[in-house]
């Protein structure tokens, strides 16, 4: 999981999670079409109640339903907004000053936004929540998550999970071929649902039970919610399609794509992708007598099989590269280190009004062989489109 020691930072402001990206209205509950065509006339709209159940799936981030507006903070840059007008898509403002605002925001489908359980953040401090979610300044940790006013500033419709506290980026949603919807999670917000309980209650429970409130709150049935290995957020790692169809890394991947783009490659792009296989095949040493450091470890391969092993027993599991790494230089410095700016995990996948599917995903970072291989990948398994406007770093 990405925790308080790893910042994700996305500098053109692409906000890789669905949840904040994705609306399309549905009929029910009646009032919440109108509130979201408006957003900003009308009186506050009311909590959805509680007792209403079963609750309504996440809105699912594999396309299986049509996207009419994307939410972020402010104003999309422009790369951003064309993609977004080229597939009919409204950008609209969540009006929450926080910068990884995907990580916190989540619409139902029935066009409620989702409130994060209530919990003292002292309580969660544990969970490898990202920093910004999580802030642990002087020892005194705060939780940023968005509140009923800020439901009622937008003119929606909310709904309070009772037992989940989780972030954007730790939650995969979809719909199984039959219409059953899914959740793919780590293993944070099921641990936090076991704490937020025995807080409440003061009775202790097993995984098992944790897993369940954690589904009920997810709007799933228990076998159709997931729990799996992450030493990441899982948007980077996998991306979800139609007919549950899964996307996951496999790093073992990487050298071989970027030895089989190299011939046909743009002469300008060939220096650097030579120069990346060479960091992938020899490794880098940090100090002159220091050993060799390659891309990736041991263990980010065998979480990403553990993960991949655990969802192909019911989903179509496609095992692919997606991100790479390369040795960029220090601003103003000539010492090296090892840099992911290319991440086309990390996007938001959505359909059109006619049922067109798309990506809106990262650049390649100036490798347009790379964007055309991973564009080629995706329109093999359905995709009309894809879009690569965003800037990606992690670290």
């Amino acid at each position: 999981m990405v925790g308080a020691l790893r910042n994700i930072k996305i500098s053109l402001m692409l906000l890789l999670h669905a949840f904040l990206s994705l609306l399309q209205l549905f009929p029910s509950p009646a009032r919440a079409g109108s509130a979201l065509d408006q957003l900003s006339g009308g009186a506050p709209l009311p909590e959805v109640p509680a007792a209403q159940a079963p609750a309504s799936p996440f809105f699912p981030e594999d396309g299986s339903a049509p996207m009419k507006a994307w939410y972020t903070r402010g104003v999309p840059p422009a790369p951003v907004q064309a993609a977004l007008a080229a597939e009919g898509v409204e950008p609209r403002d969540i009006r929450f000053d926080y910068e990884w605002a995907q990580d916190i925001a989540f619409f139902r489908q029935d066009g409620s936004l989702v409130l994060l359980a209530d919990a003292p953040p002292k309580l969660l401090e544990n969970l490898s929540l990202t920093m910004g979610v999580l802030n642990n300044e002087d020892g005194f940790p705060a939780l940023t998550a968005l509140s009923e006013q800020d439901a009622q500033a937008l003119g929606v419709p909310f709904r309070r999970l009772q037992h989940t506290f989780l972030e954007g980026g730790a939650l995969i949603t979809g719909y199984f071929p039959g219409g059953e919807p899914y959740a793919i999670v780590t293993q944070s917000p099921v641990e936090g649902a076991a704490l937020i309980y025995e807080y409440r209650t003061g009775r202790a429970i097993d995984e098992a039970a944790a897993k369940a409130l954690v589904a009920a709150d997810l709007g799933v049935a228990v076998k159709d919610l997931f729990v799996v290995p992450s030493d990441g957020h899982l948007d980077l790692v996998i991306t979800p399609l139609r007919g549950g169809t899964l996307l996951v890394t496999d790093p073992s991947r990487e050298l071989a794509v970027m030895q089989a783009l190299l011939p046909k490659a743009p002469a300008g792009e060939q220096k650097r992708l030579k120069a990346m296989i060479k960091f992938y095949k020899e490794g880098w040493k940090r100090y002159p007598d220091s050993k060799p450091e390659f891309p990736h470890t041991a263990y980010e391969q065998r979480v990403a099989d553990a993960a991949a092993a655990i969802l192909q027993a019911r989903f179509k599991v496609v095992r692919a590269a997606g991100s790479f790494k390369e040795l960029k230089k220090y601003a103003n410095a000539e010492s090296l280190y090892p840099a992911e700016r290319i991440n086309f995990f990390n996007g938001f996948t959505g359909s059109t009004a006619s049922g067109e599917l798309f990506q809106v995903t990262n650049s390649g970072d100036g490798l347009t062989s790379l964007e055309n291989y991973w564009a080629q990948l995706l329109k093999g398994l359905g995709a009309a489109r894809v879009h690569f406007p965003g800037s990606y770093s992690l670290g």
